[in-house]
């Protein structure tokens, strides 16, 4: 079945970037700074089902690798190190099982551990649960940008406005939109967690600070173990790390590329 995605470059040359979202938010503005990263062009990706391509669906872990990999090949951009957060870094990992041809590197800002089936059932429930009220006539989506703007208060934002437009791209698409982009995601993750195997390309994990007991810490270290890498994480670093320190995540991908030029 044909793929339908929106693909944006920025640049001209030099090593390219794909931009993979987490969620179901549209790519363009969701990494702050990114789009100025010199020397390098820029892929923004909104896979199906998700931001510019919201309504075309559906929004797997596979159909957003496979438009990954088409994009990459229509725009001459292959291969490319690809920018993961949330579950955008799981998209990352499928693409580079399934088109290990368009990947050269990975950098992973705190990816949906989707190894771990329960906490993937976990995030389907809590969204299932965010979303149902925002299905109410006339206040349904009064009470969506509520939901979002209540997360938003607890989130240490970057002061700056990059960061803050941002949040904004991030709850961009609608609650119900993300429950469908997580919906399959216990099924998808089993899949993949089946085929993962050594990838012999730089990788970095950036994890969220969190007690290293935890499901989300042990499925990260899973994770790599097979995949191979490293993770890092920083004192108080978040979920969406990308808009708390946007200045380390444009440096932690400027140095993977370079990492990855040299591997070549």
């Amino acid at each position: 079945m044909p793929l339908d995605y929106v693909v944006d470059v920025v640049g001209s040359d030099g090593p390219a970037i794909l931009l993979l979202p987490g969620g179901a938010s549209p790519s363009r503005g969701f990494f702050p700074g990114m789009d100025r990263l010199p020397g390098h062009r820029i892929v923004s990706l909104d896979r199906p089902g998700t931001g510019r391509a919201a309504s075309t669906g559906p929004a797997t872990l596979t159909t957003g690798a496979d438009a990954a990999a088409a994009a990459l090949r229509e725009t001459g951009c292959a291969p490319a190190v690809v920018l993961g957060q949330s579950l955008g870094g799981a998209v990352a990992m499928q693409l580079a099982i399934d088109h290990p041809d368009v990947v050269s590197g990975l950098v992973l800002i705190d990816p949906t551990p989707f190894n771990d089936p329960i906490v993937c059932r976990q995030a389907r429930w809590l969204f299932e649960a965010l979303a149902l009220p925002t299905r109410l006539p006339y206040v349904g989506a009064r009470l969506d940008a509520a939901i979002w703007q209540s997360f938003g208060s607890k989130i240490p934002l970057a002061d700056d406005d990059e960061a803050r437009e941002g949040w904004r791209v991030l709850t961009s698409v609608t609650l119900a939109t993300t429950t469908r982009a997580v919906r399959t995601l216990a099924a998808d993750g089993a899949a993949l967690t089946d085929r993962l195997r050594p990838l012999g390309i730089p990788m970095v994990l950036l994890a969220a600070d969190r007690k290293p007991g935890s499901r989300i810490h042990r499925a990260h270290e899973q994770l790599v173990q097979v995949l191979g890498g490293r993770i890092e994480s920083w004192p108080g670093a978040i979920h969406a790390e990308q808009l708390h320190r946007p200045e380390k995540i444009v440096e932690l991908v400027r140095d993977l590329a370079a990492e990855t030029a040299s591997a070549r």
